[in-house]
C-alpha cells in the first residue's frame, strides 16, 4: 500500500499553507487598522469641525468611504474588460502617487 500524500505533494502543501496563513495575517492587520480608523476619524472632527458642522463633516467623510469603494468596483471593471485584469493593479497602486503628487 502507497502512501496517499507524498513527499513533495506534502512540500507543496505547506507551501500553500504558509501563502494562505500570510494572507490570513495581512488581513487581520488591514481590519485591524481600519477598525481603528474610523473612531479616530471623529475624533478628528470633534476637534477640528465648527460645532454646527460636525455631523454633516462625519457624514461626508463616511459617505465619501463607501461611495469610493463603489466607484473602485465599477472602474475596476471597466479596466479589466478594456487592458486586462493586471490594469486594475496598475491603475490602484499607481493613482494615489498621482493624486498626491499633483495636490
Amino acid at each position: 500500500m502507497g502512501h496517499i500524500v507524498t513527499d513533495k505533494t506534502r512540500e507543496q502543501w505547506q507551501i500553500v499553507f504558509f501563502i494562505t496563513a500570510s494572507i490570513y495575517l495581512c488581513g487581520a492587520i488591514f481590519c485591524w487598522f481600519f477598525g481603528i480608523s474610523f473612531p479616530s476619524v471623529m475624533a478628528i472632527w470633534s476637534k477640528w469641525a465648527p460645532v454646527y458642522e460636525r455631523s454633516s463633516m462625519g457624514n461626508v467623510t463616511y459617505t465619501g468611504i463607501y461611495i469610493g469603494g463603489i466607484i473602485a468596483l465599477l472602474l475596476s471593471g471597466v479596466l479589466a474588460v478594456k487592458w486586462g485584469w493586471e490594469s486594475i493593479f496598475y491603475f490602484f497602486v499607481n493613482h494615489p502617487s498621482i493624486v498626491t503628487l499633483k495636490n
